[in-house]
């Protein structure tokens, strides 16, 4: 049985996200600041040095990883890792609250999905967000005082 054609499907995604129709299709733009290419020229000079380096190589993506990121994030809107990119240490809590939240939407939504050990580690990662957020709130209130 044939399958319908489905004229708005595009091809497969290539490294920049884009279907391959839609990569030969598309025009870099040329400026002073782009290479022939189209890519800027710091970026393509900041990419063969962390090609140099090995730095391309990336891990397969995993839950656990995933998870380890969005802890991450957490503590540094908690205030208790400082932001690689201002290399300063800021409270939000509001925005921790939503991480916090975020996770336990993923707990839900993959419930009977995970395995026993990525399970495990997302309510102890919970857990531990949870409370580091009410010592944030407590300190808060006490600074407050």
């Amino acid at each position: 049985m044939n399958e319908p054609k489905d004229e708005n499907r595009q091809g497969p995604r290539t490294a920049e996200g884009c279907s391959d129709a839609a990569a030969g299709e598309r025009e870099r733009p040329q400026g002073p600041d782009t290479t022939q290419g189209g890519e800027p020229q710091a970026d393509a000079s900041a990419e063969k040095a962390e090609a140099a380096r090995g730095a391309g190589k990336l891990p397969p993506p995993d839950f656990r990883t995933f998870l380890a990121g969005l802890f991450t994030q957490t503590l540094m809107e908690l205030g208790e890792i400082e932001n690689p990119l201002t290399r300063q240490k800021r409270t939000n809590l509001p925005e921790a609250s939503y991480l916090i939240d975020t996770i336990d939407m993923l707990r839900d939504k993959t419930r009977g999905n995970l395995q026993q050990d990525e399970e495990e580690y997302l309510n102890a990662l919970l857990h531990d967000l949870r409370l580091r957020y009410v010592a944030a709130v407590e300190s808060r209130r006490t600074r407050a005082k």
